[in-house]
């Protein structure tokens, strides 16, 4: 019997133990999250804390061990937090990404030279969508343009373009949870967004004609790996009389003829698999 009762002491503290080490995944996830939304500004140790729901001292703890591992720097101008060397070093790594990137960065060109408009490139991130790169034409007012900055996908035209990319029943799955974590915007922001999202879905791709950023009129086109499986989105953003309705059409067979093109290539961006079954 003792040895019974030892035994399932023992099973007892090494599930406490696994669930703990989750919980401390799950709040290093949490924090990294958080940092990739303010790339350049960083946030100071009280900010990221609270934006992270986090004890303070616990944020602390939990940076100093980041940044002895590179992941996290400490900027010594301002104390504030910001993405580390290691992020950059492991994304070297990774296959496929560099010619991908190229592939994209010349498009982008060419369809900015073509249109006078800013280009971004955008990836999927679950929920979200990150700016990867960008060309600019018009100074890019009212764009969002930094790369690394992160957004829900409901939130913006380049995320909207990737949601108008996957089936169905996940475009409304993935709206319901952005909309849960949207609670900042008002109602009739909202309600544009969804007006927005509505009006692209039959399209096949996204369009604002200023309904998110007034003065400004955008299109993006989502790259698909196959039907209903869309992982990034090429945007482009000018001023309104450049992207009149009677012209979006157009602009958007430009725009798609330059994500096939670069999906051509397909095979030789190895990371891609990462988005076959959804995984993103």
């Amino acid at each position: 019997m003792d040895e019974l009762l030892n035994n399932t002491v023992d099973r007892l503290g090494a599930t406490e133990a696994a669930g703990e080490g989750t919980r401390s995944i799950e709040r290093v996830i949490r924090l990294l999250r958080v940092l990739s939304m303010r790339p350049s500004a960083g946030w100071s140790l009280s900010a990221l804390a609270e934006a992270a729901d986090l004890k303070k001292t616990t944020a602390h703890r939990m940076l100093g061990r980041l940044e002895r591992e590179g992941l996290v720097h400490r900027r010594a101008s301002d104390h504030h937090y910001v993405f580390g060397p290691f992020l950059l070093e492991a994304s070297f790594a990774v296959p496929g990404l560099q010619p991908f990137m190229s592939a994209c960065a010349a498009a982008m060109q060419r369809l900015a030279d073509q249109t006078q408009a800013t280009a971004l490139l955008s990836v999927r991130s679950g929920n979200d969508f990150v700016v990867a790169a960008h060309v600019h034409h018009h100074g890019g007012r009212g764009v969002l343009a930094e790369c690394g900055a992160r957004r829900p996908l409901f939130a913006a035209i380049p995320g909207v373009a990737i949601l108008v990319g996957l089936p169905e029943t996940k475009q409304q799955d993935v709206v319901r949870q952005c909309l849960m974590g949207m609670s900042y915007r008002n109602a009739s922001q909202l309600q544009l967004l969804h007006e927005v999202w509505q009006r692209s879905r039959p399209l096949g791709y996204a369009v604002s004609y200023g309904e998110t950023v007034p003065g400004v009129n955008t299109l993006a086109v989502p790259l698909r790996l196959g039907q209903g499986n869309a992982f990034a989105s090429i945007t482009l953003a000018g001023v309104a009389g450049q992207f009149d309705a009677t012209r979006v059409e157009r602009i958007a067979t430009q725009v798609n003829k330059e994500c096939i093109a670069i999906m051509s290539a397909a095979a030789s961006f190895g990371f891609l698999g990462l988005y076959v079954d959804g995984a993103a």
